[in-house]
């Protein structure tokens, strides 16, 4: 796993995380619907590489913003590790506003590209289920902070 931050200049940030891991099965089993795990073969719906990286920015109290990009890679969709889903890549952007100390409004836009993507895919039985992940899609929250004096 790795987490990295640098102040590129005032109000300027660029961070980075991630992790890189292989989970492997640790046995030899036949399984419901045909399939066999074999010990050393990758664990099923577990990718090998999760990364965020963005930038961020800030104009003093009242204004930030925010641009993501999130990384999912390729993993075996079965534990026969046959079927293969390929990853994918998607673009996040945050903006928020604080006209006084006790108000704040944020706007996310989530999958700005419209992407299709799996928020989880996996093949059993001979066939592909997909469990879709949402296209871009925006967000607005305001929130309200009480004020200690």
């Amino acid at each position: 796993e790795y987490e990295y931050r640098l102040l590129l200049a005032p109000g300027w940030q660029f961070s980075a995380a991630g992790t890189l891991a292989r989970h492997r099965y640790d046995f030899d089993r036949r399984i419901e619907g045909g399939e066999t795990i074999v010990r050393g073969r990758d664990i099923d719906t577990a990718p090998r590489q999760i990364h965020r990286a963005s930038m961020s920015w800030q104009s003093g109290p009242r204004w930030t913003g925010e641009l993501e990009l999130q990384h999912v890679g390729p993993y075996y969709a079965d534990a026969s590790n046959l079927a293969r889903y390929p990853g994918h890549t998607l673009l996040h952007l945050r903006a928020a506003w604080s006209p006084v100390p006790a108000l704040r409004a944020t706007l996310r836009v989530t999958n700005l590209a419209d992407r299709a993507f799996a928020d989880r895919a996996d093949f059993a039985q001979g066939d592909w289920r997909y469990f879709p992940g949402r296209g871009r899609s925006a967000f607005l929250e305001l929130e309200y902070r009480r004020v200690e004096r």
